[in-house]
C-alpha cells in the first residue's frame, strides 16, 4: 500500500517583521519550516541587522573563490573569535558561521562569514569532521595561520540559519545535500522543526487566510499566509488532528511526572485524562484585543484545571491558577452560529467606527466558522460561567466527549457522597449514593433499622452503622429540584412530597452534584443526558 505523502505547502510567514515565501510540511508530530530564499537580497543591511556576522561586507569580488592564507594572532586568554559549522558528517565543509566583535578575526578585517577552512597550521581540514576542526583550532597555537576561501553558496544557508534561529522554538536541521568546495551551486540547505506537542492553533481574523502557531508557554509564534481559503482550512484541520494526537503521548508524559511525585489532597494519585487548548472569553467587549485569550486545561479523574501555559514540571502541574471539581461542573451547549453572528457583528460595527475616527482603512475583518461551548460550575460563591472557543468541529466533540465521560467515570468513582443538613429543624446527613439514591439518616444514636440502607451494605462506615435511617428514595423517584440561592434545597418526589433541607451554605454545588449523578445513571442506561 501506497503511504500518502506529508500535507506540504508554499505559504507566506512573517518573520522579522515582513513576509517572506516558505515551504511547510507536516509530519507526524512536527512541523518543518523552509525558508525558499534569502530574507533579504544580496548586499542589503536590512535595516542595519545584516553585519559582518551576517555576511555583510563581503570579500572584494578578486578574492571570491579563491585561497587565501590568512595570519592572526590570538590575544591573551582569548581564542580567534569565530564559530565553525559543517564537518564531513554533514557533508559540509568547515565553515565559519560567526565572526564576534572585538576579537582576533574580527580585528584582523581578513576573515568572512562563509569563508571554507581549508587548513589550520598547514593540517589539511579538506574533509575533517567537525570535533577535529574545533580541536585543531584549539591547540594551534598562538599563531595562527588559515587557508581558507569563500563560498558565496553558503550565504543563504547562513541568512536563513540567522532568521530561523531568531524563532526560539523548535531545532534547526540540515539537508543532507553535498556543499563541495569546487562543485559551484550546490550546497546544503537548512530547515526548523517545530514540534506540535501542547502548541496552540488558531486562526488570525484580522489576516485574511492567516494561521497562527504558538508554543506551549505562549512566548513564541509563527504566523503563516497562505494562498486561498481550502488551503488554509485543510492546514487548520491538519494541524488541529496533528496536535491532538500528540497530546495524547502529552498525556501519558504528564502522568509519568506526576505518578513520581504528585498526589491529590485526598492522597490519590492524580490522573489526567485530557488536555489541550482553548480559547476564553474574559470580557464581553468583543472590541477589545484582550476578549479571547488562550487557556490551557486539563482534566483530571476528579477536577478540570486551568493554567496559563501548558505545564511541564511537576510544580508547574500542581499550581493550576483555578481547578473545579469535574462533579460539580456541567456542559452547555451554545449554538454556534447565532452566537459568531452577534459576536461578528458587534466587532464588524467597532471597525467601521474606528475607520471613520481614523480616517484610513483597517485590515479587513475575517468571518471565520469557530465553534463555542460553556462550562458552568456550582461553587459556594454561586455559579460560575465560562465560555470556551475552539477552531474546528472536530476539538468541539472531544472536549464535549472529554467533559461528559469525566463526569460519569468521576460519579461511578466517587459512587457516595454525604453532607450535613438540616431537616425538620433536626441535624440529619443527606447521602447520594449512585446505586442507591436518596437516604437521609438522622443522627441520634439508635439500633439498626430490621431493613438495613444500601448505605450501610455497599459503603459500611462506623458513623452511618449507628444513625438512623429516616428516608429514603431512589433517583428515578426525583421529580424537580429547587434552591433559594443561599442554603435551602428543595425536593420534590413523585408521592408529592417536598424535602426541604438546610445546608447551612451555597446549595449551588450539591445541586450540580445531584445532576451529575443523574446524568451518569441516565448515560449508563443508554440515553442522552
Amino acid at each position: 500500500m501506497t503511504l500518502a505523502a506529508p500535507l506540504t505547502s508554499k505559504v507566506e510567514v512573517f518573520i522579522k517583521q515582513q513576509w517572506s515565501q516558505a515551504t511547510i510540511q507536516l509530519g507526524k508530530e512536527s512541523l518543518t519550516l523552509s525558508l525558499d530564499d534569502p530574507c533579504y537580497g544580496e548586499g542589503s543591511t536590512a535595516n542595519g541587522s545584516w553585519d559582518r556576522n551576517a555576511c555583510d561586507p563581503h570579500p572584494p569580488p578578486e578574492l571570491t573563490g579563491h585561497k587565501r592564507v590568512v595570519k592572526l594572532q590570538k590575544e591573551d586568554s582569548n581564542g580567534l573569535g569565530i564559530s565553525i559549522k559543517g564537518g564531513r558528517e554533514n557533508k559540509m565543509p568547515i565553515l565559519i558561521s560567526k565572526i564576534f566583535k572585538n576579537m582576533a578575526a574580527d580585528k584582523s578585517k581578513q576573515l568572512y562569514v562563509g569563508d571554507a577552512i581549508l587548513s589550520v597550521n598547514g593540517e589539511d581540514l579538506r574533509d575533517a569532521r567537525h570535533d577535529d576542526a574545533v580541536r585543531a583550532l584549539k591547540k594551534a597555537g598562538r599563531m595562527v595561520e588559515l587557508e581558507v576561501k569563500f563560498l558565496w553558496e553558503v550565504i543563504p544557508y547562513f541568512r536563513k540559519s540567522s532568521v530561523l534561529s531568531e524563532l526560539g522554538w523548535g531545532s534547526l536541521k540540515s539537508t543532507s545535500s553535498k556543499c563541495s568546495l569546487t562543485a559551484g551551486k550546490q550546497t546544503a540547505d537548512i530547515s526548523k522543526s517545530i514540534p506540535l506537542m501542547m502548541s496552540y492553533c488558531r486562526l488570525c481574523i484580522s489576516i485574511p487566510r492567516g494561521l497562527e502557531l504558538l508554543s506551549p508557554d505562549l512566548k513564541c509564534s509563527l504566523t503563516f499566509r497562505f494562498p486561498d481559503d481550502p488551503t488554509t482550512f485543510t492546514w487548520l484541520n491538519a494541524l488541529h488532528s496533528c496536535i491532538q494526537s500528540s497530546n495524547v503521548e502529552a498525556v501519558t508524559e504528564a502522568n509519568k511526572i506526576l505518578r513520581s511525585t504528585s498526589t491529590n489532597p485526598s492522597g490519590d494519585i492524580v490522573q489526567i485524562r485530557h488536555l489541550g487548548w482553548l480559547t476564553e472569553q474574559v470580557n464581553q467587549n468583543v472590541a477589545l484585543s484582550s476578549a479571547w485569550k488562550p487557556i490551557f486545561v486539563a482534566i483530571t479523574e476528579k477536577d478540570i484545571l486551568f493554567y496559563e501555559a501548558a505545564p511541564t514540571s511537576q510544580e508547574e502541574w500542581s499550581n493550576p491558577f483555578l481547578s473545579y471539581s469535574i462533579l460539580t461542573t456541567r456542559l452547555v451547549h451554545i449554538n454556534s452560529s447565532a452566537f459568531q453572528q452577534q459576536q461578528f457583528q458587534q466587532l464588524h460595527q467597532h471597525y467601521q467606527h474606528l475607520q471613520q475616527q481614523q480616517q484610513q482603512q483597517l485590515p479587513q475583518l475575517v468571518f471565520i466558522d469557530q465553534f463555542y461551548f460553556g462550562l458552568r460550575s456550582g461553587t459556594r460563591y454561586g455559579i460560575e460561567e465560562h465560555i470556551f472557543r475552539v477552531e474546528v468541529q472536530n476539538d468541539l466533540s472531544n472536549w464535549s466527549m472529554a467533559l461528559v465521560q469525566g463526569s460519569c467515570s468521576a460519579v461511578e468513582l466517587v459512587k457516595e457522597l454525604s453532607t450535613a443538613v438540616l431537616w425538620n429543624n433536626m441535624p440529619c446527613r443527606l447521602v447520594l449514593h449512585y446505586e442507591n439514591g436518596f437516604t437521609l439518616l438522622g443522627t441520634s444514636p439508635s439500633q439498626l433499622p430490621s431493613s438495613p440502607s444500601a448505605v450501610s451494605m455497599n459503603n459500611p462506615n462506623p458513623e452511618a452503622l449507628t444513625m438512623k435511617l429516616l428516608w429514603h428514595y431512589p433517583f428515578d423517584r426525583l421529580v424537580s429540584t429547587d434552591d433559594d440561592g443561599v442554603r435551602l434545597l428543595m425536593l420534590t418526589f413523585s408521592d408529592d412530597r417536598t424535602v426541604e433541607l438546610d445546608l447551612d451554605l451555597n446549595p449551588k454545588p450539591l445541586v450540580f452534584i445531584l445532576h451529575s449523578f443523574l446524568a451518569a445513571k441516565i448515560s449508563r442506561l443508554g440515553l442522552v443526558s
